[in-house]
């Protein structure tokens, strides 16, 4: 293996006051248990690239906002530690119901991570709707442009390494329709175009492309 996510989500904002996660590895090492997980693999396998890879990184709420100084905290007390930590890893689970993707902050926050000499992946990328009373088209229409405007923000950067989507085709989405949201759009799905499914990822359930695969396409087009 080249590349391994070898501390996953280590950022919890409002636990502590550092903003790391607390669990069993915090309690047996504390904070330093990051660093020896990194050096930990490291040693075990020396030419690879090792990341660390979190959540909620998106938007302008007030928690991300505090979800991206934590982790850009960590990654700078890690470099100037010489930690082994070549990467970071965004997972980018979308949400059309946390508003608009903070662009800007977005792009600052890549931009801060690879001037510490950090490659930056997206590694799960998805989006899970907010209205599913309107038609399948419209709906995904207003995905692709959400994933679109996220799309915009980081791959300008030239850190940026990959783009991998948690899935391809809707109907393998671990996103899956509340009983609550049935019960809110009761018939929503009577036209049989989207039978319950959460249309967040490239491909429609049986494998015809969808919008969201045309945005992914055009931005990478527009990055050669």
């Amino acid at each position: 293996m080249d590349e391994w996510d070898v501390v996953n989500e280590p950022v919890d904002v409002g636990a502590r006051s550092d903003g790391l996660r607390g669990g069993v590895f915090m309690d047996a090492f504390g904070r330093d248990h990051i660093a020896r997980a990194l050096a930990t693999a490291h040693a075990v396998a020396p030419e690879a690239r090792l990341m660390i890879n979190e959540y909620g990184l998106e938007y302008a709420l007030p928690e991300q906002r505090a979800r991206r100084a934590a982790l850009l905290a960590l990654s700078r007390t890690l470099i100037d530690r010489g930690a082994p930590l070549h990467g970071i890893g965004i997972q980018a689970h979308l949400d059309l119901d946390k508003g608009p993707i903070a662009t800007a902050e977005l792009s600052a926050f890549v931009a801060a991570l690879t001037a510490l000499g950090l490659s930056v992946s997206i590694t799960e990328l998805d989006c899970k709707e907010r209205d599913y009373v309107r038609p399948a088209a419209e709906r995904d229409q207003l995905v692709s442009a959400h994933v679109a405007a996220f799309l915009s923000a980081v791959l300008p950067a030239t850190g940026l390494t990959s783009v991998t989507c948690w899935g391809l085709c809707d109907d393998q989405s671990w996103l899956e329709v509340s009983a609550a949201d049935r019960a809110r759009f009761p018939g929503a799905w009577s036209d049989g175009s989207s039978p319950g499914l959460n249309r967040g990822l490239p491909f429609a359930a049986g494998g015809a492309p969808k919008p969201m695969r045309d945005a992914l396409r055009a931005a990478f087009a527009a990055r050669r």
